[in-house]
């Protein structure tokens, strides 16, 4: 049987506040990192303040982006989308990326 004298004790317990007292560091999230969007919010505020004070080359980039877009295209919501090795199985896969309704 192991006896743990009064200074064990003492110093056991105060291991013990201590780590239950810390912050628990591994606990906490990360902030989220998209890894193909470099823009963050504060950029893109700062973009459109550009485009409405018409400053340039953000207006023009504006405009191109809006004459590439088609505003009559109507979204469909696929529940499943299945596209397997080599395009088979190909289950809504087409259909999403040709945005057919």
């Amino acid at each position: 049987m192991i006896i743990i004298n009064f200074k064990m004790k003492q110093l056991f317990t105060f291991i013990l506040i201590s780590v239950l007292l810390m912050e628990p560091v591994w606990l906490k999230a990360q902030k989220f990192i998209h890894p193909g969007i470099d823009q963050t919010i504060e950029d893109l505020v700062y973009m459109k303040k550009q485009v409405q004070l018409g400053a340039q080359p953000w207006k023009d980039a504006f405009e191109r982006l809006k004459a590439g877009i088609d505003l009559t295209t109507v979204i469909k919501s696929f529940t499943h989308v299945k596209h397997g090795r080599y395009g088979r199985p190909n289950i809504g896969g087409e259909e999403l990326r040709l945005n057919i309704t």
